[in-house]
């Protein structure tokens, strides 16, 4: 893989598959680029849509050549940015059924617990605060579901349910091998450090199993929504030290 500085990471795939890693305030996002349009996995909190937006101009594209867009599960900080975007151009948003209500509304879904004490803390201020956010609502949100491919939009990929951080989390795991996890995964946070858990999940036995369905499923890069991508491999060894 040959990566490209440019404020955000760019990969190339297959020869028709360009992913640009997009950072946030609170998350990444990924834009993939084929020769068939643009496809957005999540989109950010509130005003990271904007920054979508510039990024797509840069790349030469128009905010019209976005086709769809993943909400790998309802918490603000992966799909606030949509609204923005939708002011841009219309494009069909594909969310876990579980959630899909609350991204329609502008609700938010419930903050998943946390684990080790900050997590905790975090996930009781992440309540409190985003309880009170006026989040402006998502339209042209279709449920997703679970196996399902996504060739009708043009992108040559499956849709995975991956439950576990929270009820209404899914993955996109794309014919070229990249799966974009949400929060799914922890990636890591140093370049020595593995993959983890996330800290705030309401499942282990079930994220661990959905780890073993991304990897079944012949995922060979991990694109989380935090720390950085990691090889399938190095999640594999992670999966077997944590089912000790």
């Amino acid at each position: 893989r040959r990566l490209v500085a440019d404020r955000a990471l760019t990969t190339r795939g297959r020869a028709d598959v360009r992913i640009h890693r997009v950072r946030g305030l609170l998350a990444y996002s990924y834009l993939v680029e084929t020769d068939h349009g643009l496809y957005l996995m999540d989109a950010g909190f509130i005003g990271h849509g904007r920054q979508l937006l510039g990024k797509i101009r840069r790349l030469g594209r128009s905010p019209c050549d976005l086709r769809l867009a993943v909400v790998t599960h309802g918490h603000p900080d992966h799909y606030a940015g949509l609204p923005e975007l939708q002011a841009e151009s219309r494009f069909d948003v594909i969310v876990h059924p579980a959630h899909a209500r609350a991204v329609c509304l502008g609700t938010g879904a419930d903050i998943s617990p946390g684990d080790p004490a900050w997590a905790r803390g975090y996930a009781r201020m992440a309540t409190l605060t985003l309880s009170r956010l006026k989040l402006t609502p998502v339209t042209h949100v279709i449920d997703a579901e679970d196996g399902q491919r996504l060739d009708r939009w043009g992108l040559e990929g499956i849709v995975l349910f991956t439950p576990g951080h929270s009820d209404g989390d899914l993955s996109v795991v794309l014919d070229s091998g990249d799966a974009f996890v949400g929060d799914s995964v922890q990636g890591r946070r140093a370049p020595m450090l593995p993959p983890e858990l996330p800290a705030m999940f309401l499942n282990r036995d079930e994220l661990l199993d959905s780890w073993r369905r991304l990897l079944d499923s012949g995922a060979k890069h991990i694109w989380p929504a935090h720390g950085t991508a990691i090889p399938a491999e190095s999640l594999r060894r992670a999966l077997e030290r944590m089912s000790r």
